[in-house]
């Protein structure tokens, strides 16, 4: 699902993951007027909403376990990988744009909800996090597709690689340095 003004942004989500991807769709839109055709072919619970918050399950990348949300039990605890859903639905939008495509479509509330955790982290070097274990979207999909299905995985990190690159790249040197500099840093080498 993406939002309207990322669709001609170079660094559009959804455009990327089509590159990697033969079988994701991009369905355009803010509000449920515009994703009556998603709604109709999607069955839950066969489809999984990626969207982090207190009701989502955490997908932890590093164990390969999922913690379930304390709001389904007295507690947050551990339990396996559940089996790989059919679809994944994804908001492709800015953080602000992405909370408000959630209210204005009560109808994902009855897909199963999970978000990703990476041990290291957001790879994503050459943007600011506010929070810690803040993922952009692309590596949230791929960290995902990375539990069950590491080919796909496999083409979405190649890509994601490569965008990085390419925007350190087009950055004036000093920033360039900067950034490779806090790198090193963050994964403890002062070579």
């Amino acid at each position: 699902m993406q939002h309207p003004d990322e669709s001609g942004h170079p660094k559009n989500t959804a455009r990327l993951v089509q590159l990697a991807l033969n079988n994701c769709e991009v369905h355009c839109g803010e509000t449920a007027a515009d994703f009556v055709h998603l709604q109709q072919s999607l069955p839950a619970p066969e489809s999984w909403l990626m969207f982090p918050g207190e009701q989502a399950i955490l997908l932890d990348v590093a164990t390969k376990r999922c913690h379930l949300p304390a709001s389904t039990t007295a507690v947050r605890h551990d339990c396996p990988l559940p089996e790989a859903p059919h679809n994944l639905i994804v908001i492709d939008a800015t953080w602000r744009k992405a909370q408000k495509m959630m209210a204005l479509n009560p109808w994902l509330e009855q897909f199963p909800r999970f978000q990703v955790q990476l041990a290291g982290g957001s790879q994503y070097w050459i943007r600011k996090h506010k929070a810690k274990h803040s993922l952009s979207t692309l590596e949230a999909v791929a960290a995902t597709l990375g539990l069950y299905d590491a080919q796909s995985a496999q083409a979405l990190t190649e890509l994601f690689e490569h965008f990085k690159q390419q925007k350190l790249k087009a950055m004036p040197r000093s920033i360039q340095q900067r950034i490779l500099q806090q790198v090193k840093n963050m994964h403890g080498s002062n070579d």
